[in-house]
């Protein structure tokens, strides 16, 4: 057998190497034509894009939660600002044979707050039986609110107590507090609510920071 020459090896080569390129052309075709190919491609393809939409729209919606949350509480604020001067009386007879301010009056005459200061006052809820109906009162000015709340501790030993008129997320976040502190231990002062946790005045902000 005789030496082949350079130029006969790199033809060889090259033919070789057309071989080679065209079976790995028809391999690529033959499976890229697989219908098999196709729909595993087309699920890699899809869950891709799936997660990737996922993702996006968690993000717009977290911003759209955290959006409506802080809109929320601007609302409530709004709202609680409103009643700033409002008080709740619980425990005030009802059918004294008297008029409801005159009532009020005797209640508030201990802290020294008379019917001038009060703007409008009136039952709220539903009659019943077991319990009078708690006692609205919306005062002259903010001052004759808080003089109130600091000496409604007065009060004690009778059957009536004061409260704040709070917003419905407030007083969510009041009873909650309550029920977890105790009573006595839980209070409202401008509309924010307080605990004493290790020693210390803390605001209860939310019921999140309550169900901890």
């Amino acid at each position: 057998m005789g030496v082949f020459t350079r130029e006969q090896l790199r033809e060889i080569k090259e033919e070789i190497n057309e071989e080679i390129r065209k079976n790995i052309e028809k391999s690529l075709l033959e499976i890229l034509d697989s219908e098999a190919f196709i729909n595993k491609l087309m699920l890699k393809v899809n869950d891709t894009l799936e997660k990737k939409l996922d993702k996006k729209l968690n993000k717009i919606q977290q911003r759209s939660d955290d959006k409506i949350k802080i809109l929320e509480e601007k609302i409530d604020s709004m709202e609680q600002y409103s009643r700033r001067n409002n008080i709740r009386i619980f425990g005030l007879a009802e059918n004294s044979g008297k008029p409801l301010i005159e009532d009020i009056n005797n209640v508030l005459g201990s802290i020294e707050i008379g019917t001038r200061n009060i703007v409008e006052c009136y039952r709220i809820g539903k009659i019943n039986v077991k319990k009078p109906r708690a006692v609205f009162v919306k005062l002259q000015n903010y001052e004759d609110k808080i003089e109130l709340i600091k000496n409604r501790k007065k009060l004690k030993g009778t059957n009536c107590h004061i409260k704040e008129d709070l917003t419905k997320k407030k007083m969510e976040i009041l009873t909650a507090a309550s029920e977890k502190f105790g009573f006595k231990n839980v209070w409202s002062l401008n509309g924010k609510i307080f605990t004493m946790l290790e020693n210390k005045k803390t605001e209860l902000k939310s019921l999140d920071f309550i169900n901890q």
